[in-house]
């Protein structure tokens, strides 16, 4: 099992506010890799948590949803007062698709994330530019849709 690459993915996924530019998916693995290297019984989540007022968001891994919640949570705290969960989601056998608003100032929600175990890249995406529009937002456009 390569939980580097877990670790990589997420990390790639939080640096910093995505509405400022859009994410670059090439070094990411091959879509479906990560979860064929998980062996059975092993789990691995991915919790984000975003500050809207800072526009950003941070990542937390854990073996159960609520260790990747609350790491992710601590995570964004160490910059921000105002984190709040954005998703967490297992690894394996999940798609991931994340959507933002190009046009979001400080204070106002950025970044949508949508996920579906089985899903498929392009139904996530899509279902996270959902999530921006119906935000209100102007500017929304899909960063990526990714299946681990």
């Amino acid at each position: 099992m390569r939980l580097s690459r877990c670790l990589l993915l997420a990390l790639l996924l939080s640096p910093a506010a995505m509405a400022q530019s859009t994410f670059d998916a090439s070094a990411l693995p091959p879509e479906g890799t990560l979860s064929k290297q998980l062996p059975p019984g092993v789990d691995v989540w991915i919790g984000l948590a975003v500050s809207d007022d800072k526009q950003i968001v941070r990542q937390g891994i854990g073996s159960t949803e609520t260790e990747a919640r609350l790491r992710a949570r601590q995570e964004c705290a160490r910059e921000a007062g105002d984190c709040q969960p954005l998703s967490t989601l297992p690894v394996r056998d999940t798609c991931m698709g994340v959507a933002a608003d190009r046009a979001a100032t400080p204070g106002t929600r950025a970044i949508f994330v949508a996920h579906e175990v089985g899903g498929s890249n392009a139904g996530v995406g899509q279902a996270a530019l959902a999530q921006c529009t119906a935000s209100g937002a102007q500017s929304c456009e899909i960063d990526i849709g990714y299946c681990f």
